[in-house]
């Protein structure tokens, strides 16, 4: 049994050693690759550093490597892919950390063909975050509902897969977000089954308010339209629906595109039904979330 742990990092030199530690501190003890991808930081020699003084127990071996340029976490993420030689992989934000758990209760868990997630704690600190999704991702949903009909999170730090699988996959090095989405709508197409724990496995830090977050890495409502467009083959009417009601309608109103909003709607991408479904999610979309603040 061997498992490699994928971890992209830029300029993170203050939180991947919280990352690692949490790899060491896993219940699991079998063999563990980690293979840390620098995406041509600035405080490279201070991570190295740091890293240098880690006292790793025999089972864990370190690899590092670094970008020639910024790549973004895609294309770093796929060089530790081609790097593993490990029968299993996963991946770890640097800023992120895993319960001491979440090794071995994946590889319990895990059955070949699937790509098995879990739910995670989300916040600034793990004892003031809250466990998402509320509801994790049934067994036969398919994963673009969950994602953006159902908003359910399934993030990166969770994955767990055969390494072939995520072989065959890789990541888009173009994106400069929606990598995830990506990743778990190209595999299922594929035939790979997504499936969540309900147990959360993984601690997310999130520190920026929604705003910020919604719109950085060039993420600019110009980037969901064309998104939308390439992706929406591999959505659900409902799914595509949502999307455009939730991340493209707010991507636009943040940024008070307006009349951005209205004339991609009023192109002949849609239907007038299909107009009157978006105008009915976004009204419902902001009615919940009116009640939930």
């Amino acid at each position: 049994m061997s498992i490699s742990v994928i971890i992209p990092t830029f300029n993170s030199s203050n939180t991947i050693i919280d990352a690692i530690v949490s790899i060491i501190n896993q219940t699991y003890k079998g063999y563990i690759e980690i293979i840390v991808v620098d995406d041509f930081s600035d405080d490279f020699e201070c991570l190295t550093n740091k890293l240098s003084k880690v006292n790793f127990p025999v089972n864990i071996k370190l690899v590092i490597k670094r970008n020639l340029s910024n790549k973004g976490g895609g294309y770093s993420r796929n060089i530790g892919i081609k790097e593993s030689e490990c029968k299993y992989i996963t991946f770890l934000d640097s800023d992120d950390v895993w319960l001491p758990s979440k090794l071995d209760t994946q590889i319990f868990n895990y059955k070949y063909g699937i790509i098995l997630t879990s739910a995670v704690y989300k916040g600034a600190s793990i004892e003031s975050s809250k466990v998402l999704p509320d509801v994790v991702k049934s067994i036969n949903e398919p994963v673009s509902d969950s994602l953006f009909l159902y908003s359910r999170l399934i993030q990166t730090s969770t994955f767990f897969m055969a390494s072939d699988i995520a072989k065959d996959i890789m990541f888009n090095p173009s994106l400069p977000r929606h990598q995830d989405y990506d990743f778990l709508l190209r595999a299922e197409d594929k035939g790979y089954e997504i499936v969540q724990m309900n147990e959360p496995l993984s601690f997310w830090r999130v520190e920026n308010d929604y705003s910020g977050r919604f719109l950085k890495k060039k993420a600019t409502p110009e980037f969901f339209i064309e998104w939308y467009k390439d992706y929406k083959k591999y959505m659900t009417s409902r799914a595509s629906i949502s999307y455009v009601a939730k991340n493209i309608f707010s991507a636009c109103m943040i940024t008070k595109k307006y009349n951005l909003f209205i004339s991609f709607i009023f192109s002949d991408s849609f239907s007038f039904f299909e107009r009157l479904l978006v105008i009915k999610r976004i009204l419902s979309w902001r009615w919940e979330k009116l009640k939930n603040d």
